[in-house]
């Protein structure tokens, strides 16, 4: 029985794992860019260039 529960478990997880990938992808695409743009407006100022990236 433990094994029959441990299967149900795993199946479980996995089936939440896959309908929230997509999500969770898209997210942190969206984040990165956003990120990335930060990244670069930081460096400019840093350098003195009055310069943003929108």
């Amino acid at each position: 029985m433990n094994a029959l529960l441990e299967r149900k478990a795993a199946l479980a997880e996995d089936t939440m794992i896959r309908a929230i990938a997509p999500v969770m992808k898209k997210r942190h695409a969206e984040q990165a860019k956003k990120d990335r743009k930060a990244r670069t407006n930081a460096a400019l100022s840093r350098l003195g260039i009055p310069l943003r990236v929108v």
